[in-house]
């Protein structure tokens, strides 16, 4: 990713009231000025990085959609009792822009062309297999050489959804075992709705895709038809950001697994990233003007219900993210990894009883203080499965001291009567 200076020329109005669009912020890495951090999207659409000094970092935390230019200046000589020219604002108000990380028309002009094209695309391709734990080797070797599946006998019991996580393979393995040892037995599913985590993406919403996702194991289809009717039961477009799918991984890292099972030819998946319903300040369920959360849930179970397609709802799922690695001050010793479990325990007491209401009462809580990043797909598995009785096979922490990096994962199966 190229790193760019601001630079200075031109003006703008001072009526302008410049947004910024959803950041990440770290450290200059190779470069010898302390002063200086790296500003970047963290959806991946903007072509650059920017680095900043920390007073111009200060001026970004003002550009909200609310402050014109004058405020923005009269402000930061209140901070740090320095002034900064028009010029030099104007021209950091172009770089941004020029960066794609300000909202607005020219902005919207981008991501457009880039959706188009992703839909001109005939297939939504795997992303790079080297971040998924392969490191250059074949996948299907890899992957009966990572797993030795478990003989289970689950084919008298009606499976309804399972969760299992999006870490890489590697690190997720035993939860994964677990669950795709369970699918592996039952081989009369022929739709896979999937619940994945939107990491990176720009939608509040759940938002599809009809791509058919392609990987080394071959292509699967997409059941539009069931989309199709979603949409016009919802009232509301689920499509509208479809681009957050091209480099979302949480999605894809199930469809594989399933190829694998099944043969990417013998089912059709219908892909979903979920919005996160809990967040500052009032951790409530988000809604959304596509689709409301809660109306979603409730057209995807009555469509289950209607449906006579064999269909399994899978939730890629991770839970804790602790340590140094994501901005933790404290090292992960014996005692931290323990007051993870703990927390994690208190989540899975609420899938255990499935509970979804009850799961989003504990982070209001607790703010969610173990960062736990897939409550949305967790939420929305127990609310299109109420009537189901989840049971718990596998809890496991990936942890790598070195990194300082632990992220937990669990693997549920939800079971119906009859």
């Amino acid at each position: 990713m190229t790193v760019e200076k601001f630079s200075r020329s031109s003006s703008t109005s001072t009526e302008l009231c410049p947004k910024l669009r959803p950041i990440e912020v770290g450290r200059a890495s190779n470069d010898d000025d302390d002063d200086l951090v790296v500003v970047h999207d963290p959806t991946g659409l903007a072509g650059v990085a920017v680095s900043v000094s920390m007073p111009a970092l200060f001026l970004l935390t003002l550009m909200d959609g609310r402050h014109n230019l004058d405020s923005i200046q009269r402000e930061f000589h209140e901070q740090f009792h320095q002034s900064v020219s028009m010029t030099t604002l104007t021209q950091l108000v172009e770089q941004l822009q020029s960066a794609r990380l300000l909202e607005g028309p020219a902005f919207e002009s981008f991501y457009q062309q880039r959706l188009e094209e992703y839909r001109a695309q005939p297939t939504r391709r795997m992303s790079d297999l080297a971040e998924l734990g392969f490191n250059g080797e074949d996948p299907t070797a890899a992957m009966n050489r990572l797993f030795d599946w478990k003989n289970v006998d689950f084919a008298n019991r009606n499976i309804a959804g399972i969760v299992a996580p999006h870490l890489d393979y590697p690190r997720g393995q035993p939860c994964y075992l677990e669950a795709y040892s369970v699918l592996r037995t039952c081989r009369n599913f022929r739709r896979f709705i999937i619940l994945g985590t939107n990491h990176f993406g720009r939608s509040t919403s759940f938002v599809t895709t009809t791509r058919p996702f392609e990987t080394p194991l071959g292509t699967t289809s997409v059941d539009t038809g069931f989309i199709e009717k979603l949409e016009y039961r919802c009232e509301g477009s689920l499509r509208r950001f479809e681009l957050d799918h091209q480099r979302e991984h949480s999605v894809e890292l199930q469809v594989l697994l399933l190829q694998l099972l099944f043969g990417p030819d013998q089912i059709k998946i219908v892909p979903f990233l979920c919005p996160n319903p809990c967040g500052p300040p009032d951790l409530e369920l988000a809604d959304h003007p596509d689709v409301d959360a809660s109306v979603f849930c409730e057209q995807v179970k009555d469509m289950l219900k209607e449906d006579a397609t064999p269909t399994c709802v899978i939730a890629g799922a991770d839970l804790s993210h602790v340590g140094a690695y994501f901005g933790d001050g404290t090292p992960l010793t014996d005692e931290v990894l323990n007051q993870t479990r703990e927390a994690d325990e208190r989540v899975l007491m609420w899938i255990a009883r499935n509970d979804p209401n009850g799961l989003i009462d504990e982070l209001n809580e607790t703010s969610n203080p173990t960062k736990i990043c897939s409550i949305g797909c967790l939420w929305a598995l127990m609310a299109i499965l109420p009537d189901a009785h989840p049971e718990l096979l596998k809890y496991h922490q990936a942890v790598n001291h070195e990194l300082q990096c632990c992220v937990s994962c669990t693997a549920v199966i939800f079971v119906e009567e009859g």
